[in-house]
């Protein structure tokens, strides 16, 4: 009796481990986890006065967007200037605002190789193989807005 209870849990250890262990089981959000270069900047307005602040180049690459939205804005937005081909944030604080923002912009690179996701370079039906590996970049930007800006 203790040799049958002793090999049925032998027996479901061994099917728990190979279920979490599988490729379809993989834990997909881990796996395609991106690299991401953090970008750090500051910036000083007057209340009432508009910052316009040009991307850094590595965000050309692709599409940002605004991941985390300043809390005191009537404007906060993100355009592709024309003229240059470059991405602007544009941001305007609520009327009398005096305070600092932070606002998050996030752009990705795709680096995915079609041929890869096809084929499933991973073992089993699952495909585990390289499903579209990103990188891409932060910017961190902090916004102070003061009564007046000190030269």
């Amino acid at each position: 009796m203790k040799k049958s209870i002793l090999s049925v849990s032998g027996l479901l250890f061994l099917c728990l481990v190979m279920a979490l262990t599988s490729c379809k089981k993989f834990n997909f959000d881990r796996h395609h986890e991106k690299e991401v270069t953090i970008i750090s900047e500051e910036r000083q307005i007057k209340t009432n006065e508009t910052l316009k602040f040009e991307l850094p180049e590595s965000f050309n690459k692709g599409t940002p967007v605004i991941s985390t939205q300043p809390l005191h804005f009537l404007v906060s937005l993100l355009e592709k200037d024309e003229t240059t081909g470059k991405w602007v944030y544009t941001y305007t604080p609520k009327e009398g605002y005096v305070g600092a923002e932070k606002v998050v912009i996030d752009s990705e690179e795709d680096h995915e190789d079609e041929d890869d996701h096809k084929r499933g370079s991973g073992h089993g039906k699952g495909g585990c193989g390289n499903h579209g590996d990103k990188d891409g970049n932060r910017l961190v930007l902090v916004i102070n807005t003061l009564t007046s800006v000190s030269e």
